[in-house]
């Protein structure tokens, strides 16, 4: 749980700079637009790393649950699991929608 920790941790970070660096893309689209593609740029690049941090966390969890050598899966880590894939769905919708607007 402690890798599956790190990566949500990580995606969430990602994800956080997709948010500020679109929403900088955003405010200096009229301003300076050079330095609104700049930043528009870099929360691509930050998207990138979140879903990829995003897959790994996937093919852990997958392999972790279909691991013959585990009669079963405690169900209060389901449940934390569960939630932590809910907030990061969450926050990367929302991640998205900013940097659809700085790129759009």
């Amino acid at each position: 749980m402690k890798t599956m920790r790190k990566l949500y941790d990580q995606t969430m970070e990602e994800l956080d700079g997709v948010c500020e660096y679109s929403k900088c893309s955003i405010m200096y689209k009229e301003m300076d637009p050079e330095l609104s593609k700049i930043y528009a740029s870099m929360a691509k690049m930050e998207m990138e790393h979140a879903k990829t941090l995003h897959s790994m966390s996937q093919k852990k969890a997958t392999h972790a649950m279909a691991d013959p050598d585990r009669e079963t899966v405690d169900p209060r880590l389901m449940e934390l699991w569960n939630e932590m894939e809910t907030a990061k769905l969450d926050r990367m919708a929302e991640a998205k929608a900013y940097l659809d607007l700085a790129t759009g």
